[in-house]
């Protein structure tokens, strides 16, 4: 163990002779769902020689809550991320190598921007409030930008909701705005672990999937029938008492309590979809749930999702939506290959602005078809299989392409081609 702790430190010291952060500007954004820190980094190569990559850090009590890293280079290409093996052993901070689009030279500076997208980081004080009571939130995090290179200048910025009600807060804030506090340049610690916090009123709820299952149901008879479930959790407030439908009520029918009576509540959620979709259907565990509207323009059809209930905070929702779209728009036959198709469409599914914690996306396709592959995508996904379906009249089963995605938000709302063969004599069979 002592000769363990030895070699990591050489291999730490080792790595922080590499780089000098000449600049690093933190921006943590607290406006929306969910907490996103924009990191502008400008990086110089101090080494001896060329390096492929540098080290990126969070915090351990964090890492849980990470959905994501998005570093992109000037040229704005998206860069590799890679958790170092040995990182969960060392200090409070977990370790990511960032792998430049080409190696930098000695004494060379680069100018990158990193984006880490966060869930679950918002926690509600107190955890319990009445219907008519304003919702506060707790954010923490390090006041100084974790890093093991030695850093020159470097500033933090949170940005609120405006207008913001500021309840508490810790270190010094150099300028306090409308939209933000501003702690100007900190003198830089490696490793410093100072914790920062900050109480704010922000009565918005916060929605989050546990669960997404998406399916694509492929007919050559000029189908395809759109299934999406769905299991919605609020992570506001929880109600401190019992819900009263009367006073929840005034909402609808006395305009000055919108501002009043519970602000965390998911009372609808909105979703574009494809214009030509049709049979449009929305159900829940009791039942057809009418209470939905759809309005359409040139481009696309607009569908507000109006839940049985008022999702309050600490409550949950499950339910399904389906349409159908024709096949003319997304599946192309190769015209050098005529058993050779190739279906066009998303990875993800509509509500592109919430996390899904479990994403699957089931592509399933005609009895028949064989040669299945796929394009890929610009991210890495959790598990890839092959599975089966039997349905009415098949007379052989229809082989599903299956994507797992952990953590799927609207970076991964990417278009992307499934390819495979259907011989023409089992195209015309009818379904």
């Amino acid at each position: 163990k002592v000769l363990f702790l030895i070699l990591l430190s050489l291999s730490i010291t080792s790595l922080a002779a590499s780089f000098e952060n000449v600049q690093i500007n933190r921006k943590v954004v607290l406006k929306g769902k969910y907490v996103s820190v924009d990191i502008s980094c400008k990086l110089r190569n101090i080494a001896s020689g060329q390096k492929d990559f540098f080290v990126h850090a969070i915090h351990k009590n964090f890492s849980d809550n990470l959905v994501d890293i998005l570093p992109v280079s000037k040229r704005k290409s998206v860069l590799k991320v890679v958790r170092q093996p040995d990182s969960s052993k060392s200090s409070h901070f977990i370790q990511y190598q960032i792998h430049f689009d080409r190696p930098l030279d000695k004494d060379e500076s680069i100018d990158l921007t990193i984006k880490e997208l966060y869930k679950r980081r918002l926690t509600p004080i107190p955890k319990a409030i009445k219907l008519r009571e304003a919702q506060n939130l707790l954010f923490e995090d390090t006041l100084y930008y974790p890093t093991i290179y030695p850093t020159l200048m470097q500033k933090l910025v949170i940005e609120l909701p405006a207008p913001h009600k500021l309840v508490k807060q810790t270190g010094k804030v150099k300028a306090e705005g409308t939209k933000e506090l501003s702690y100007g340049e900190i003198a830089n610690k490696v490793f410093e672990d100072e914790k920062l916090q900050i109480i704010y009123e922000d009565n918005k709820p916060l929605p989050i999937f546990s669960e997404v299952v998406r399916e694509l149901e492929i007919s050559h008879w000029g189908n395809i029938a759109v299934t999406e479930s769905y299991v919605l959790h609020n992570q506001a407030a929880k109600i401190n008492g019992e819900f009263s439908r009367v006073d929840y009520q005034q909402i609808k029918y006395n305009p000055m309590m919108n501002e009043m009576i519970g602000r965390n509540i998911i009372k609808d959620l909105k979703i574009k979809i494809p214009r030509m979709a049709y049979g449009l259907w929305y159900r829940d565990v009791i039942g057809n749930v009418s209470s939905s509207h759809a309005t359409k323009d040139k481009a696309s059809i607009y569908w507000e999702v109006i839940p049985r209930f008022p999702i309050l905070g600490g409550w949950k929702d499950e339910w399904q939506i389906g349409y159908n779209l024709p096949t003319k728009y997304y599946l192309k036959v190769n015209k050098e290959d005529n058993e050779q198709t190739v279906l066009n469409t998303s990875f993800l599914h509509p509500f592109t602005d919430i996390i899904a914690e479990k994403y699957t996306l089931k592509i399933i396709l005609p009895s028949g078809a064989s040669n299945v592959q796929y394009t890929k995508l610009p991210f890495e996904l959790d598990n890839l299989k092959m599975d089966s379906v039997s349905s009415y009249l098949d007379l052989q089963a229809r082989p599903v392409l299956v994507f797992e995605k952990k953590n799927a938000h609207s970076f991964h709302s990417k278009n992307f081609q499934v390819i495979y063969d259907v011989d023409m004599l089992t195209r015309i069979e009818k379904p």
